[in-house]
């Protein structure tokens, strides 16, 4: 028993080094910093022109009327350059072959840089998404459309296609060895299930970040009255089956991702 919790903490602590390892690589990296910056300052300007073209008032409008889920459209490449780099970037320069001759085995090495790539990606996309509604709210004003806890609720629901479309990036990141390879995939991925969303929304929940937008997505209900114009009303609450279908969905799908992107990783020859 004593034996087997010694092994634990010596592979524990091997992950731990290969994320150390990481971390002080991305902070001599820029590319990471200037894509977060210029994700908020995309989300935050999708925010403003909705609220703009829309004719609404105030920022709860602007999100109740789809504003939340057209900046989750921005996430996935986000995804992909944070995963490509973490992931993939040290396959360029050879740098993790030098990593596996100084005494690290490959279930370190990769499950060191897949924590980290899913850890940065899921923080850095919500606080993209954070940062951006409230510089519209110091913009506009909420308003009382909607209220602002049902729309941090539905930010904070993003983790489970975001952690999911993270895992993907990880698989990927390791198939290709290329950091750039990772967004092209992405890109092309994107592009297909924009053609398939056209008949079937179905397959679009398994790998794109298109369930984020459906998470912050408003019902909404048109009533009339005898003297005044038709009235939208929204339905603050978050649909349970999709969250659920959303968790189970995530939970398989990483899974399966995890275990492929290892899986090619482990009989890599690295050449």
């Amino acid at each position: 028993m004593r034996h087997s919790a010694k092994k634990i903490w010596i592979e524990v602590t091997a992950v731990k080094n290969v994320i150390l390892s990481q971390l002080y690589g991305l902070r001599k990296n820029r590319t990471v910093f200037l894509c977060c910056i210029g994700a908020v300052a995309i989300c935050t300007a999708m925010l403003v022109m909705i609220t703009e073209w829309t004719g609404t008032r105030t920022a709860s409008e602007s999100v109740a009327s789809g504003g939340l889920g057209m900046m989750t459209l921005i996430i996935g490449p986000l995804i992909a350059i944070i995963t490509g780099i973490i992931c993939a970037d040290d396959f360029t320069d050879k740098t993790i072959n030098h990593e596996l001759t100084s005494g690290k085995i490959r279930i370190q090495s990769f499950f060191g840089r897949a924590v980290l790539a899913v850890t940065i990606s899921v923080i850095t996309t919500i606080t993209a998404l954070f940062v951006s509604l409230f510089i519209a709210i110091k913009i506009y004003g909420w308003g009382n459309t909607v209220t602002l806890d049902s729309a941090i609720i539905r930010i904070l629901l993003t983790f489970i296609p975001f952690f999911k479309l993270s895992c993907f990036g990880v698989m990927v990141a390791f198939i290709l060895k290329q950091p750039y390879g990772v967004v092209l995939v992405f890109i092309g991925i994107k592009m297909m299930l924009g053609i398939m969303s056209m008949k079937s929304t179905s397959s679009i929940l398994m790998i794109s970040e298109a369930n984020a937008g459906k998470l912050c997505m408003y019902e909404n209900y048109i009533t009339y009255g005898l003297n005044t114009d038709a009235r939208f009303i929204y339905d603050q609450s978050c649909d349970p089956e999709l969250i659920l279908k959303s968790v189970v969905i995530a939970l398989v799908m990483s899974a399966v991702y995890i275990i492929i992107g290892y899986h090619f990783y482990k009989n890599d020859d690295l050449n």
